[in-house]
């Protein structure tokens, strides 16, 4: 998906979902980063010294998933990232952050479209 105002990134195993994490472990790889804070069960966002960015950890089915605040899940299959366009000299705080956190988990980063039209654009692949 593209917007003027919003970068959408997925962490994931591969494109088809195929490796789930336990939940657990994806909650501490992302508390440890310094610069988020858990806001839910499998929810978090920006500390106020870093860019605005909200993340979700979610069990996907083929890529897709419903998430309210309050939902919890044994195992995830997918990270998937909201941040801000706003500021692009901060899109590397970004990439750097979450290319971080896939590969602590062995796992990809993508941007799901980039300004050019281009789908599933891999960013870090382990």
């Amino acid at each position: 998906m593209w917007s003027t105002f919003y970068l959408y990134y997925n962490i994931r195993s591969d494109n088809g979902h195929s490796k789930h994490l336990s939940t657990k472990t994806i909650i501490k790889v992302l508390e440890n980063t310094g610069v988020l804070k858990n806001t839910g069960p499998q929810k978090f966002v920006n500390k106020e010294t870093f860019p605005w960015i909200e993340i979700c950890c979610v069990n996907a089915i083929n890529g897709n998933y419903s998430f309210n605040n309050n939902d919890s899940t044994e195992l995830c299959n997918l990270i998937s990232v909201v941040a801000s366009k706003r500021n692009p000299a901060e899109l590397n705080k970004y990439v750097r952050l979450l290319t971080q956190v896939a590969e602590y988990l062995n796992w990809e980063l993508s941007l799901e479209e980039d300004d050019d039209g281009n789908e599933d654009v891999i960013l870090y692949r382990p």
